[in-house]
């Protein structure tokens, strides 16, 4: 029986986070897992992952974690729940049985994992601003993704 996983890659530029989701995704496929994975956007990596032998998607989301103002911030959240929808018909179109979410600003697939009921693993790689990360959250507010990742 193939293991089926649906990896939700946020870049599809040629940067690290790209490129060490290639790698897993190579690895996986190697060792035998079916492998899918959903990019935020078009970009140039997602033919790379296609020549690997991985299947692909466009399911458009954006990171929540990228304003200081709390009204804003408010509205990425929900922006992203539902953007979380068109990740979850890739994830239940493939029977995915894990979702491996490769950075803290796709909140959608780690969503769209948790509506399914999918096992996910989300791989944090960034800080939040109040210890001089990339990811701004609104003064106050910082617990909130920390209760996310818990």
């Amino acid at each position: 029986m193939t293991r089926v996983i649906a990896i939700v890659q946020f870049s599809a530029n040629s940067d690290g986070s790209s490129m060490s989701g290639l790698m897993l995704a190579d690895g996986l496929k190697k060792s035998g897992w079916e492998t899918h994975v959903i990019f935020s956007f078009d970009g140039p990596v997602v033919g790379l992952y296609e020549r690997n032998g991985h299947k692909t998607y466009i399911a458009p989301h954006k990171s929540w974690l990228r304003t200081k103002n709390f009204l804003r911030f408010i509205r990425n959240v929900a922006t992203e729940i539902r953007a979380s929808s068109g990740i979850l018909t890739i994830i239940r179109k493939i029977s995915a049985d894990v979702v491996y979410v490769n950075t803290m600003a796709s909140f959608a697939g780690a969503w769209a994992a948790y509506r399914n009921k999918t096992r996910c693993i989300w791989h944090i790689r960034e800080l939040l601003d109040d210890v001089h990360g990339e990811m701004v959250v609104p003064v106050g507010l910082q617990e909130i993704p920390r209760m996310v990742i818990r």
